[in-house]
């Protein structure tokens, strides 16, 4: 590899093309053994009860809420509806949205 104040004349097109390909690797090389480790730390533990919590299908009112209290212009996707014609068309809409996300929050429930 060269510093950044070295210059390399290259001699062909296969030489230029190895040593770009080695430049670029070097940002993807993974440094497993330089990671931080955290052995040695007792994290918090969350009971079984509250732990089964997590993953309950959430109810209707529960996302009806969610719909209620989030960004108007925030959207899953670039090219999809955002929250404001969620919020807005929700009484059109209701009937496929709410099924959706059940289907949705069952899908991943089981997943685990």
């Amino acid at each position: 590899m060269l510093s950044d104040n070295q210059e390399k004349i290259f001699i062909g097109l296969e030489e230029a093309k190895v040593e770009i390909l080695n430049h670029f690797a070097s940002f993807f090389f993974d440094h497993v053994n330089e990671r931080r480790r955290l052995c040695g730390i007792n994290f918090k533990q969350l009971s079984e009860l509250y732990g089964v919590n997590l993953v309950k299908l959430f109810t209707t009112e529960e996302a009806r809420e969610a719909i209620r209290s989030s960004d108007g212009d925030k959207s899953p996707e670039s090219n999809a509806f955002n929250f404001i014609f969620i919020k807005e068309c929700s009484y059109i809409i209701k009937q496929d949205l709410l099924p959706y996300l059940e289907e949705f929050d069952e899908t991943f429930s089981r997943l685990d």
